[in-house]
């Protein structure tokens, strides 16, 4: 039984006489001679750049070619340092997942029975038990990054292998308490004082620590919110300037729209404050009424329309009114501009 190694073909030439060579000096022959066709084809290439550029010595021209050669240079530099990003292989997987509507209250997020944030955890290994680890976060908006305390070590938390670990508000709360955390572009002392987070595009990530030494062992999971305040209701009927008529026995609705329910930070937990005061002197403005006198009649509901019957206070005829919808989060929590 006799082996045979590979012909050494050439580009352009072609012996039908030529026979198989057994020994390594051909194979090195044959490699030396793909080498030299190699170093040709490249100066062929930079010989045909020079003599493009001298034939065409304008600046688009060699605007050009120097794009293209430096366009597969960066494409080339990209996979290459991408490669190492591929091959990073986690022992642990974790995701976190935000649900709206995205409330700008940073300690709502593990608040018990809310579940505004979903932190699940995996350790691939089926053959570890009890492995002890710790979290941290980092939370990024324009110009403001709150992040884990360097150091800081809650309680550890226990991951059996292939069993996922879907973590509770009482295990995330230290994470997200205002003495755990560091500011940046945005002062700590504001921050207690409100426990707000300003408006805006935000960037929730997190990643999981060895609880002993430190060191990074899960993937980054990341999730974003938009942080907005809602708009207050727009009123509606009666309109403004608008003289009504009486009947009797009374009957006047009064109807506003929410503009909060298409929101990302809708607050369905939401009540209406009506109030209903009387203009006097008649050319008094309406605000420092509202503001100042006190309302001839004034209730809570949860509807968007009120109607004003005989069991209300009498209205007198010739008479101006001015009447407010103010709409706030049934916890007190400030969610609305112009304070609803």
């Amino acid at each position: 039984m006799s082996s045979r190694s590979p012909y050494c073909f050439l580009p352009g030439v072609y012996d039908k006489n030529a026979k198989p060579q057994n020994s390594r000096r051909a194979q090195r022959e044959c490699l030396l001679t793909l080498r030299s066709l190699r170093a040709l084809r490249l100066n062929a290439i930079l010989l045909f750049y020079k003599t493009v550029v001298r034939t065409f010595p304008t600046a688009i021209t060699k605007t050009w070619l120097h794009g293209k050669l430096l366009c597969g240079l960066y494409c080339f530099t990209l996979f290459v340092s991408a490669l190492p990003a591929y091959s990073q292989n986690f022992p642990v997987q974790a995701s976190v997942q935000l649900v709206p509507p995205y409330t700008p209250y940073l300690g709502d997020y593990a608040a018990a029975g809310v579940d505004k944030m979903q932190v699940q955890l995996l350790l691939k290994d089926l053959t570890t038990f009890d492995y002890r680890v710790k979290l941290r976060f980092k939370i990024e908006g324009v110009g403001i990054t709150i992040a884990t305390t360097p150091g800081f070590s809650g309680p550890p938390l226990l991951l059996q292998g292939g069993a996922p670990l879907l973590l509770t508000s009482f295990e995330l709360q230290p994470y997200l308490n205002p003495a755990n955390l560091e500011f940046a572009g945005l002062s700590k002392a504001d921050f207690v004082r409100t426990g707000r987070l300003p408006e805006g595009l935000y960037r929730f990530s997190l990643e999981v620590l060895d609880f002993n030494r430190e060191k990074v062992v899960s993937n980054t999971a990341l999730a974003t919110a938009w942080i907005v305040l809602n708009d207050p209701p727009l009123l509606n009927l009666p309109f403004q300037n608008t003289k009504v008529t009486l009947t009797q026995p009374q009957y006047v609705t009064f109807q506003w729209t929410p503009r909060h329910t298409a929101s990302p930070n809708a607050a369905f937990s939401t009540e209406y404050v009506f109030k209903l005061v009387e203009i006097w002197p008649a050319d008094r403005d309406p605000n420092d009424a509202l503001l100042s006198q006190r309302p001839l009649y004034e209730t809570v509901t949860d509807f968007t329309q009120l109607v004003y019957g005989p069991a209300e206070p009498q209205l007198l005829p010739g008479r101006t009114y001015a009447w407010q919808v103010t709409a706030r989060d049934i916890e007190n929590r400030d969610l609305f501009k112009n304070q609803g």
